[in-house]
């Protein structure tokens, strides 16, 4: 057991043993020589569970010069001891003053002042860890996207004997083997295009004589000319006012309607086989199309497609293939739908051969050429704007190249001629290689004369006019104002080696060619 006591002279803390109590003692400090106290036994502190002992007060001589005491107190100095101390307990002093040794002079623990600076260089040496395991990882991937493949074995091929017999129970029957023949076979390889051939267009054939220009009142949706009676047919609107859901046979020098027949609801769509004895009707108010016989005057039943996946379908464009008057293709579209287009078919006499062309985006404007193996679509509903080979065969149709952005716009029309596509927004394509010849300055519905190296667009836009180009050159041959014509609609036809005709809202047109000046 131990007690702090001050030094009488220079006041320093010192720790003395309990057995030294009035005995005299030197001070470390300033080697001052003095009584110790005696210290007196108090019992029982309940806090600690331990006896201490106090000094009692002890007389002493008066302080000497220099002394902190003050003046008219006698006797030894006061003990400095502030609170009580047991044997576990003797060393909180000196702890207590390291720790305040241990705090700067602004109050930050040491700890704070060493550890913020490494705590930073540690987590500077982390980030760089990390960023180059990041490029080494970047760096194997882009090894391994980059190394070439690997060396595997060659794969053996095991013939069907090789493998072995299944084992069977007693009550199984006996195995069946399917040898490699009965298998459904790997699908044929699609057949080569077919060749081209070079075909001479033919000159027109005599027109009707004309000298002004010859209106006929009456509503159409479409106009054909046939060369073998020279007769203009006229598919007649069902909300025409005379002649509704007829074809209409039309003196093109008289304008006297010669004679009509009734057919489906709203034909929309001609197409005149090259033997000039058949026309083929696509009616927009039924499903399907019709036969008309010309030299008969007669219509045939209505020939209906059949139902696809948004419902009944309908004509938007028809071509009759070249030699056959019985066999065209046609281009469908559905109602309501967008886009609209159904795909391309083929149709023997209104049976339908087996393979169509997609739907959603394919041709929705097609043209025969001089062969009936080889036509051309067009898309003109979606950006695709794709032209496009088609192949005819027995099995059907099907798409061979497809040229995007050739020919460019909606709604536009193809017309072939002499080896050569041309288009309504006045681009002229190369047939066989889909490449772009030139460009016609004027948009509108085509007729093409390739014999007499001609191409007439009607302009239907504020000035009417219609024009004659060079199909060599594609410069303007000729000109007529359509001023007195509002309202053109298109369908722009030629009357042989005479005349034009075209339609309006409530007329056609018949203009002499002699008027292209």
């Amino acid at each position: 057991m131990s007690s702090i006591i001050a030094c009488p002279k220079c006041s320093r803390d010192m720790r003395v043993p309990a057995e030294a109590g009035g005995k005299k003692i030197r001070c470390p400090g300033c080697d001052a020589v003095f009584e110790a106290p005696v210290l007196a036994e108090v019992v029982d502190d309940a806090s600690f569970g331990v006896t201490e002992k106090v000094a009692p007060p002890v007389h002493a001589s008066p302080p000497k010069a220099g002394s902190s005491r003050p003046e008219g107190t006698s006797g030894p100095p006061p003990l400095r001891r502030r609170r009580r101390f047991d044997e576990d307990d003797e060393d909180d002093f000196d702890v207590r003053r390291r720790r305040r040794r241990e705090e700067t002079a602004g109050g930050m623990p040491l700890w704070l002042i060493i550890g913020l600076p490494v705590g930073g260089v540690v987590l500077i040496a982390m980030l760089v860890v990390g960023v180059a395991l990041l490029n080494r990882e970047a760096e194997q991937e882009f090894a391994l996207m980059n190394a070439p493949p690997p060396n595997f074995p060659p794969i053996v091929q095991q013939k069907f004997e090789d493998f072995p017999p299944p084992v069977n129970f007693p009550n199984d029957p006996p195995p069946k083997f399917f040898p490699p023949d009965d298998f459904p076979p790997k699908p044929p390889p699609s057949p080569p295009p077919p060749a081209w051939k070079k075909i001479a267009p033919r000159a027109p054939a005599a027109g009707p004589t004309l000298t002004e220009v010859k209106t006929i009142a009456l509503e159409a949706n479409a106009l054909a000319y046939n060369p073998a009676d020279k007769h203009l047919y006229a598919a007649v609107a069902s909300s025409a006012a005379n002649n509704g859901n007829t074809i209409t046979a039309l003196d093109p020098a008289t304008g006297d309607v010669v004679w009509y027949v009734n057919v489906s609801s709203d034909p929309a769509v001609l197409a005149m086989a090259d033997n000039h004895k058949v026309l083929w009707v696509g009616p927009h108010g039924a499903s399907g199309i019709q036969r008309i016989d010309l030299v008969a005057r007669k219509a045939g039943p209505l020939l209906p497609f059949h139902v696809q996946r948004h419902g009944a379908v309908f004509a938007e464009d028809i071509a009759v293939l070249p030699g056959s008057a019985d066999s065209v293709a046609v281009s469908m579209f559905s109602k309501g739908v967008s886009p609209r287009h159904a795909g391309v078919a083929i149709f023997d006499n209104g049976a339908p051969r087996a393979g169509k062309t997609q739907d959603h985006t394919g041709s929705n404007r097609i043209a025969a050429s001089d062969q009936p193996e080889i036509l051309f679509g067009y898309c003109n509903e979606t950006t695709e704007f794709g032209l496009r080979h088609l192949y005819a065969d027995g099995g059907g149709i099907r798409e061979g190249r497809v040229a995007g952005g050739v020919i460019q716009g909606f709604g536009n029309d193809i017309v072939y001629a002499g080896g050569r596509i041309y288009s309504s927004n006045g681009a002229v394509v190369d047939a066989q290689n889909l490449n772009l010849v030139g460009t016609i300055p004027t948009q509108g519905a085509l007729a093409v004369d390739a014999f007499n190296k001609r191409v007439y667009v009607l302009a239907g836009d504020q000035r009417g006019n219609l024009n004659a180009y060079d199909t060599e050159t594609l410069t303007k041959r000729g000109s007529m104002s359509l001023a007195n014509y509002p309202e053109i609609q298109g369908s722009l036809v030629q009357l042989g080696d005479s005349a034009l005709a075209f339609r309006t809202k409530r007329q056609i047109v018949i203009v002499p060619l002699g008027q292209l000046k």
